[in-house]
């Protein structure tokens, strides 16, 4: 074994790279390096992992047999809809992952669809950077469960909170995730929750990196998602069309998503993108501060990171080309190529023409032209001046294709400018527009604003005319008990006086 290691050795594990670290310094001992800050659907980090002395009882134990099949093996993983289990196939041998519905949503007949949809959406994607769905099942007692691969192996996120990654191993990451999310794409499924968490290395390899938890995943043939309607992913990872600042959710927010999970990659951190959904709105009505993200990597990001799902690239496949390469051409000159290609092409075309018309057609012409002048003056042409002037003619030749070429330059360099100067006023304008459209969102946010204080006191002036009524009626009402009070007691001393009166009249007959 040697001191240097190949960086694309597909065996090289990260437990390897740590050890490599200067001084042979290991940044915590394998079973940190190996294990997960959490558990996720779908991926085993450590099949001996705890969950808590206090943790609530499993829904299954171990040795349990799931349908004369799946013996279940230990618990890997709580979540909104269930649990998550290691299991083997009795008749296989293999290991599986099997995610069980909890036994309050099981007779919902919502959550067993939206169960059954998760499966149905993902079973068709097969590629070795996504997680396998082999399909849902139900037992003899009714419950549902379904079966995955089991990736045996530590979460990115996991790798990356020990440091971050070199660029060249973002680059080899980002391709395969990239990658993994095209075949998704062409099966209709949107992820919508990329990150670090979702991102498992099987065996703890780079080059085996595998995306899991398709829980909150959309269809891109219906408006509803795999769990439900709504905002879903995680906040610090997700786009701006999920924040609402652009119409719809298709396959572009992954590439946004994408781009915030290799910056974390690059940084070791995901970056400051918002603590509250307002504050997650402003960050991305511009490009994220890349700062941070090594130059080496910052314009491949930053083209994954624009705001606007239109100028990112349009597909995962475009995404893994372009990270695919340590230095991609610049998108602003390749149209220009084509154009510059040609003129060079035609002006050596050109000088080509005239040295060969110089060298063959030029010296015959001097020699009629030397003849003739001989005959008018009845002197004999020397061969010492056919060749002076077959020499003139070649130079001559010479000279003239120097100074086409030199005019094809200058048309050249003229074209290039005009091109450059066509190409920066299109880019002010675009620029120019950019402005226009952030200041007219930026006085529509005023507007909608204003709108809003303007309902919020007409509210409040409403909420005190109630009061204020309120109050009246209860004076009115007051006064109308006060009024028959004063009524009962005047009839009241009244019948009073009539029976004194009439007590007074039975004692004086």
């Amino acid at each position: 074994m040697t001191d240097k290691a190949d960086p694309l050795d597909p065996n090289r594990t990260i437990a390897a790279d740590r050890a490599r670290a200067p001084g042979g310094q290991v940044p915590g001992d394998a079973a940190t390096i190996m294990a997960p800050r959490r558990p996720a659907p779908a991926a085993a980090k450590s099949p001996s992992e705890p969950l808590g002395e206090t943790a609530p009882a499993s829904l299954l134990q171990p040795g349990t047999v799931l349908n004369n099949t799946q013996r279940i093996e230990a618990l890997i993983g709580r979540g909104g809809m269930g649990e998550v289990y290691r299991a083997t196939n009795i008749h296989t041998g293999d290991q599986d992952a099997i995610k069980m519905i909890r036994p309050d949503l099981a007779s919902d007949p919502q959550v067993r669809e939206l169960f059954r949809r998760e499966a149905a959406a993902l079973r068709k994607v097969r590629h070795a950077a996504v997680v396998s769905y082999e399909g849902v099942f139900g037992d003899d007692g009714g419950r549902l469960f379904l079966v995955m691969e089991f990736v045996d192996g530590p979460s990115l996120a996991s790798i990356i909170a020990q440091a971050p990654l070199a660029p060249d191993d973002v680059r080899r990451v980002g391709v395969q995730i990239a990658e993994g999310l095209a075949a998704a794409h062409a099966c209709g499924v949107v992820h919508r929750d990329l990150s670090p968490d979702n991102v498992v290395l099987r065996g703890g390899r780079l080059d085996n990196a595998v995306l899991i938890d398709f829980g909150v995943a959309k269809r891109l043939d219906a408006t509803s998602t795999v769990v439900g309607s709504g905002f879903a992913g995680k906040l610090d990872y997700c786009s701006p069309e999920q924040c609402g600042l652009y119409d719809g959710v298709d396959h572009r927010t992954d590439i946004y998503s994408l781009g915030l999970v290799l910056a974390a990659a690059a940084v070791g951190k995901h970056l400051p993108m918002g603590s509250s959904l307002a504050h997650a709105v402003k960050a991305r009505e511009t490009l994220p501060n890349l700062s941070a993200v090594p130059a080496a990597l910052r314009a491949d990001l930053g083209r994954l990171l624009e705001p606007d799902p239109a100028r990112r690239p349009q597909s995962m496949r475009e995404v893994a080309a372009l990270l695919a390469y340590t230095a991609p051409p610049a998108a602003a000159e390749l149209p220009s190529r084509p154009r510059r290609t040609g003129w060079i092409v035609a002006g050596v075309a050109a000088m080509l023409a005239l040295f060969v018309a110089g060298v063959f057609v030029g010296p015959r012409l001097m020699a009629l032209y030397g003849s003739g002048r001989t005959a008018a003056t009845g002197v004999e042409a020397s061969p010492a001046g056919s060749a002076d002037a077959q020499r003139r003619a070649a130079q001559a030749a010479r000279e003239k294709a120097e100074a086409d070429r030199r005019a094809a330059e200058a048309q050249r360099q003229e074209e290039d400018e005009r091109r450059q100067a066509a190409e920066r006023a299109a880019a002010e304008a675009q620029r120019k527009a950019e402005e226009d459209r952030r200041a007219a969102e930026a006085q529509r946010q005023t507007e909608e604003a204003r709108r809003l204080a303007a309902e919020r006191a007409a509210a409040e002036a409403q909420r005190k005319a109630e009061e204020d009524r309120r109050a009246a009626e209860a004076q009115r009402q007051a006064d109308e008990a006060r009024r028959l009070a004063a009524e009962r007691a005047a009839a009241e001393a009244q019948r009073k006086a009539e029976e004194e009166r009439r007590a007074a009249e039975a004692q004086h007959q």
